[in-house]
């Protein structure tokens, strides 16, 4: 036998050995990610519920009707942010409408302390769930250490708010803002050529003004006061209370403090 020969036998073997052992090293991966599936999908089944339980609705985040994009790379390497995460507003409202079908489930409880916003709409939205829930006699419960203006929003529907005793509601009302660069554009040397018609075209006022315009003022405080105004009659309604009674415990808040 040549020494060749001898040599190209050898390394055969080792690229023989080395090619099975990569198949096996394959096929056990293989096996573990089928059993990763199976414990995920099959063997974690749920616990069955209890003759008596209570829905807990614990919304984290932002309560939106379609999800943002998600790159795959932060994703991976970025820590979770529990006040960027969203919530489906579907799955929302189908979670509260298949509980009030459910006879083993006798109440909701919302948790409010993560739900960083949800917005007036969608609110609505959830609180016709919310009432075919209270249709069938079971209560809705809110909680919370503190309350913001959309928490509390939601927490008006309940049949019992509870809130913490160093706690309270914060309600301020809504405002818009908008930034003006008149005065930086000029100092850069931009000069902005606008060609308007009408009174009301205040889309280009951040490059022209250094303020708000009355005729935007005017607008703004239009639509500002007619959802606001929807605000206030949802929850004096809910709660019980005497119109302007949120208005009067707004304006009235340094004094209510002291007091």
């Amino acid at each position: 036998m040549s020494i060749p020969s001898m040599i190209r036998r050898i390394f055969s073997a080792l690229w023989n050995g080395l090619t099975r052992l990569r198949m096996a090293l394959g096929n056990i991966l293989f096996l573990l990610m089928l059993g990763l599936v199976y414990f995920v999908y099959v063997g974690g089944a749920q616990t069955p519920l209890p003759e008596k339980a209570a829905l807990l609705l614990n919304m984290t985040g932002s309560v939106v009707e379609q999800k943002g994009p998600v790159d795959p790379l932060s994703a991976v390497l970025v820590t979770p942010d529990p006040a960027r995460h969203e919530i489906l507003l579907r799955d929302v409202v189908e979670s509260i409408e298949h509980a009030a079908d459910d006879p083993q489930i006798t109440a909701l409880v919302m948790e409010l302390d993560s739900l960083v916003y949800v917005g007036i709409s969608k609110s609505q939205e959830i609180v016709q769930a919310l009432e075919k829930f209270r249709a069938t006699g079971k209560p809705v419960i809110a909680t919370g250490d503190y309350y913001t203006q959309d928490q509390y929003l939601l927490a008006s529907h309940a049949d019992e708010v509870i809130v913490h005793p160093l706690g309270g509601v914060a309600l301020e009302g809504f405002s818009s803002y908008r930034n003006y660069f008149r005065e930086a554009l000029e100092k850069l040397s931009v000069k902005m050529h606008v060609f308007r018609a009408g009174d009301f075209k205040s889309a280009v006022e951040p490059y022209l003004r250094d303020d708000m315009s009355p005729q935007e003022k005017e607008v703004t405080l239009h639509w500002l006061q007619q959802i606001w105004a929807q605000y206030t009659s949802i929850v004096e309604t809910q709660r019980d209370l005497e119109a302007g009674s949120v208005d009067r415990y707004i304006n009235s808040l340094s004094e209510t403090m002291i007091a």
